[in-house]
């Protein structure tokens, strides 16, 4: 978290591995103004423990029109490196582009948008792979003008078949406002 009041902004990130094609949604509270969210599923993820290698995370507290998520540091190959980014800007729409980083090979962007109600906020969510154990570098990104904050994890592959993610997304977005 970054900021207070109208201009902050908080990360959040929770997991639980599927159990069924039919599990029920998350309930979150703990905040009076607003909350957005989004479930997303990856899968060719190692099936037991936590799911990820490592992960790390940081803050960007004066509002600009880029934002460096600082790298992290795996121990396996062939993790798949998942960024999340909050911001505090009231806006509805996308707000992130142009994410960069030359040590993953196929960044694509997941989720990028926000929420009007309240003081509004949103976020976006992007991976990409990294074939060699080791620092996967910082990661910068293009972002209307606001405060961030940043997590990356670092998913572990299978520790046997292919190692291949597939990510799918409910037909329904969560919101809770």
């Amino acid at each position: 978290a970054t900021g207070a009041g109208t201009a902050g902004t908080r990360l959040t990130a929770f997991w639980a591995r599927a159990t069924s094609a039919a599990m029920a949604g998350p309930t979150l509270g703990g905040t009076t103004d607003h909350i957005y969210a989004r479930i997303i599923t990856y899968r060719g993820v190692i099936t037991t423990g936590v799911p990820w290698d490592v992960t790390g995370g940081g803050v960007k507290a004066a509002a600009s029109n880029t934002v460096t998520v600082a790298g992290i540091v795996t121990t396996v190959a062939n993790t798949r490196i998942v960024q999340a980014v909050a911001r505090d800007n009231d806006n509805a729409g996308t707000a992130f582009s142009a994410e960069t980083n030359a040590n993953l090979t196929g960044i694509l962007e997941r989720n990028d948008a926000g929420t009007l109600t309240g003081n509004g906020g949103g976020f976006a969510v992007w991976d990409g792979a990294k074939a060699t154990a080791g620092a996967t570098g910082n990661t910068t990104a293009n972002v209307t003008s606001s405060i961030n904050a940043f997590l990356s994890i670092a998913l572990r592959p299978p520790v046997t078949g292919p190692d291949h993610y597939e990510l799918t997304l409910p037909t329904a977005s969560v919101a809770c406002l």
